[in-house]
């Protein structure tokens, strides 16, 4: 290689490590990250989501017991499913008393996601929801632009290594230099997915939680809600005294039925002594 092309490695390579440190600047897409998001709000506009809908007030109507807080988690599971989403996570405390649910769903599916959970709330209506909307369209655009440079210089670097002749240690500078613009590419095109996902599907948290009874309620209501906590507690206790007796039960009847042979033959040993 001439001199004229060495010069154009070190060039290229300085273009490679600016892009770099271009790299570790906070970008909007880095400090959106904790914000919460939702809807696109206009032509040609990337709008990450996230949405935070909280189940309290109407959810002791249905939310009293373990049972009813693991169905409400798998009624969101089924949703995702039904909307091509997923469960990001999933967490009920063994009480019963409370839940989390994150989904990754499409944006457009929240109000039917609101609807189901004001169903599971007994449709009182009583759901908190938080919502904020957060534009990205620079950031993505500003990554779709460094990314066609990117790729340009390793493009440029990848014509300079098919021109054959120049010393070993040029050779060499180029394949340093083409491999660590690559790895630069990389982690663009990981930044870039991460953001694109943002966008494709929003971020939903959900919480169940059983509300307390207010005293100050009309009696007939604490009436009710008494009624029904006595029923699901009688149910418990109906349903776990049956699986106790069908754990214990074989082992109990085979006890017995030693028990039973161990006085036949103590039974008859007393009889032949008599004799």
């Amino acid at each position: 290689m001439t001199s004229s092309s060495l010069q154009r490695i070190l060039v290229l390579s300085a273009l490679a490590v600016l892009g770099c440190a271009s790299e570790g600047r906070p970008t909007r897409v880095a400090a959106d990250e904790g914000r919460t998001p939702v809807t696109v709000t206009g032509p040609g506009q990337h709008v990450a989501r996230r949405a935070m809908l909280e189940v309290h007030a109407s959810f002791w109507v249905r939310a009293g017991s373990a049972r009813a807080t693991a169905d409400a988690a798998r009624a969101m599971a089924t949703f995702a499913e039904q909307h091509q989403g997923w469960v990001q996570s999933s967490s009920l405390q063994e009480s019963g008393v409370s839940g989390q649910v994150t989904l990754r769903v499409p944006p457009e599916t929240l109000g039917a996601l609101r609807a189901t959970l004001t169903r599971l709330g007994g449709g009182h209506g009583a759901l908190r929801e938080q919502v904020t909307r957060t534009d990205v369209t620079d950031a993505l655009m500003d990554l779709d632009a460094r990314l066609r440079v990117a790729r340009a210089t390793e493009a440029r670097l990848l014509a300079l290594l098919d021109q054959h002749g120049g010393a070993l240690a040029d050779v060499l500078a180029v394949e340093r230099a083409l491999a660590e613009q690559r790895t630069h590419i990389e982690q663009l095109e990981s930044v870039q997915r991460g953001a694109q996902g943002r966008v494709d599907l929003a971020t939903v948290e959900v919480w169940f939680e059983r509300e307390v009874l207010d005293m100050r309620a009309p009696l007939g209501q604490q009436m009710t809600a008494a009624a029904r906590e006595g029923l699901e507690a009688a149910r418990s206790v109906g349903v776990g005294g049956v699986l106790f007796a069908l754990r214990v039960g074989p082992a109990l009847l085979m006890l017995l039925a030693l028990a039973a042979l161990g006085w036949r033959v103590a039974k008859g040993l007393r009889a032949s002594r008599a004799k």
